[in-house]
């Protein structure tokens, strides 16, 4: 703190050390082992503070005095709902409407326009589009609103299904609400804010026709069985999410999203991101100013 003009030393190791819960170095092989199991996510030797910050607010709640104890607590907690809570708690959600143009333009005017053309010879027209990792939604909502501007009468037909999934439950439920500070929309044109949004204290909240346009599910990406269940998707955005998982998930993941994609879909990953060591399966696809995955025809 200031006093005057003189700067009193602060002990900042006991700031950061109040209410943490500490982990040993015989627990933490122990913890991460099993998030890695359980979620694919990995966490290398130096984020055993990260581990601590995040999880100590669980033990203290739930009254484990020990990481292993809290592990115990969610192999058994049949509710599933400590290890959402504890799903919620390491994963970072952090983003913004209309991230990474380049890539965005390129799936508005070059990706959806091959995918509504295609879908004309197809039995059923229906185009999907898959958020994985979808945080707190304005990627999906994104996606919906250059649809919408491409092709207007998607807004008031069943033609486009907007998928989004994240592990986290209580970011999904923030997602669905659809209420945004404006720095989350600070590259939205002031059309684009007013024609999609509605003002709501100090807020925005995303109008009724986007938000019905996007379903929004929780989803372990890690969970081989459930992303069985997802077929037929015309583009995947999987962008900034690859960086949590270890190589192994990373493999199983992807390769997963391949066969989720219809063939001639398309994967978009986040610009510093490859396949490389990953999957041969793609085409890796220039379309100028970004690069695409392509699973060929």
């Amino acid at each position: 703190m200031l006093i005057g003009s003189k700067l009193t030393p602060v002990n900042r190791n006991a700031i950061l050390t109040k209410d943490i819960v500490p982990m040993s170095d015989q627990e933490f092989p122990l913890v991460t082992a099993f998030i890695y199991e359980k979620t694919g996510i990995e966490f290398k030797s130096n984020k055993k503070y990260l581990l601590e910050n995040r999880l100590s607010p669980r033990l203290r709640e739930l009254g484990c005095k020990t990481y292993k104890d809290y592990i115990l607590y969610i192999k058994y907690d049949q509710s599933k709902k400590e290890f959402h809570r504890m799903s919620s708690a390491i994963t970072i959600n952090e983003t913004s409407f209309l991230r990474n143009p380049p890539q965005l333009e390129a799936f508005q005017n070059v990706i959806l326009p091959k995918i509504v053309e295609t879908a004309k010879t197809r039995v059923s027209n229906t185009i999907k589009i898959w958020s994985a990792g979808c945080s707190s939604g304005e990627e999906p909502y994104s996606l919906a609103l250059l649809s919408v501007e491409k092709y207007p009468t998607f807004a008031n037909s069943k033609q486009l299904q907007m998928l989004a999934t994240d592990i986290d439950d209580e970011i999904i439920s923030k997602a669905r609400a659809g209420l945004y500070g404006r720095l989350t929309l600070r590259n939205l044109t002031p059309r684009q804010l007013s024609a999609y949004f509605k003002p709501s204290g100090s807020n925005y909240e995303i109008n009724q026709n986007l938000k019905a346009l996007v379903k929004f599910s929780n989803l372990n990406l890690n969970d081989s069985a459930r992303m069985r269940l997802l077929r037929d998707i015309d583009v995947i955005f999987f962008r900034n999410v690859m960086i949590y998982f270890g190589a192994d998930a990373r493999k199983r993941i992807i390769a997963n999203m391949y066969d989720s994609l219809r063939p001639g879909g398309y994967l978009f990953l986040g610009h510093s991101e490859s396949l490389h060591g990953i999957s041969k399966a793609f085409k890796l696809t220039n379309l100028g100013k970004c690069m695409v995955y392509h699973k060929e025809l």
